[in-house]
């Protein structure tokens, strides 16, 4: 293997590391506001935000669910916003303990689980080929 191209995918594999998109539930009142984030550069990042009145449609991932969350406005796209909104959105998040070591430690916990899962798929794979 060329060694340069091998390093190559490793350092496309350490920036993929680098962006960790995940999803934040908060109840509150009986409605629910659905925060998708980014652990990226070691920073928390605001991509989107949604509201639902219905707390256990925020938590249905059925494709029946999925279907009528995308009824919903979606919110506007974060850039687009009063920079001042979008920190305070982050401050109220921050109250919470949803912050950069939060969304780190998400990030090396699926990995961490990621390599799991991948180790036991190897033994099932190899004792099935044994």
């Amino acid at each position: 293997a060329d060694p340069e191209m091998v390093e190559k995918r490793v350092n496309q594999e350490a920036n993929a590391s680098e962006h960790f998109p995940f999803t934040v539930l908060i109840t509150k009142g009986g409605k629910t506001l659905d925060f998708t984030l980014t652990h990226m550069d070691g920073e928390l990042v605001l991509d989107g935000m949604t509201h639902y009145d219905e707390p256990n449609l925020a938590r249905d991932f059925s494709a029946e669910g999925m279907s009528k969350k995308e009824r919903f406005y979606q919110g506007p796209a974060m850039a687009e916003l009063n920079s001042s909104l979008v920190s305070g959105m982050i401050s109220y998040l921050e109250a919470r303990g949803i912050d950069d070591d939060f969304a780190a430690f998400v990030a090396q916990y699926s990995y961490w689980l990621e390599q799991a899962e991948y180790e036991k798929w190897l033994r099932k794979v190899v004792q099935f080929t044994s």
